[in-house]
């Protein structure tokens, strides 16, 4: 962190230290600090000279995503990670970005899920039950694609293991998810699925 620091600092014109920010930002990531990952990462988007044709601005957008779900902010999360996969649809990162959003939409269900369970009258009921419904369609259509995407690729999955954990964790969020939206023998299909 010392050493990209400082070539920051000191070079901050020159376009290896867009690069450095990136490196830094998750070597800062690595400790536990992320909000001084997110700063980094939204100096290069936001306070630099980077256009979003370049290299440095992609990976840079793809790491705010995948930071924001870690750090909970689902909603941000999901608005970062569906930017990067409509500029870039082509990049390597966009099958692990599309994954995340659908994580992300899964976990930000759970606090309509929670008001859901909590509400007293029949309006807040209702409100809380389309904000759970919209989020778990959404995030049911997410894995979906992944799920969709990996076997089109035929991807060995027991050799790619994070393409082999994607697939698994797509079944057992698809399960989940169809289970809160009480779709029970759906739900049962998909756990059926991971087994085989």
């Amino acid at each position: 962190i010392a050493a990209l620091e400082e070539s920051i600092e000191f070079h901050p014109r020159d376009s290896a230290s867009f690069q450095a920010r990136i490196d830094c930002a998750k070597a800062y990531w690595y400790q536990g600090n992320m909000d001084e990952a997110e700063r980094l990462l939204q100096a290069n988007l936001q306070g630099s000279s980077l256009k979003p044709s370049s290299q440095e601005w992609k990976d840079s957008l793809f790491e705010l995503g995948i930071l924001l779900n870690e750090k909970g902010r689902h909603e941000e999360a999901i608005g970062t990670l569906e930017e990067a996969v409509e500029r870039y649809p082509n990049d390597r990162q966009v099958l692990l970005a599309q994954y995340l959003i659908g994580e992300s939409y899964r976990q930000w269900a759970a606090e309509p899920l929670e008001r859901l369970r909590q509400s007293r009258t029949s309006g807040e009921r209702e409100k809380n039950f389309q904000f759970a419904q919209e989020r778990l369609q959404n995030a049911l259509q997410s894995f979906e694609v992944v799920q969709r995407s990996i076997t089109l690729r035929s991807h060995d999955v027991h050799r790619d293991q994070l393409m082999g954990t994607m697939l698994r964790n797509c079944y057992m969020h698809e399960g989940t998810v169809l289970f809160d939206l009480g779709q029970y023998e759906d739900a049962i299909k998909a756990y059926s699925n991971v087994s085989s």
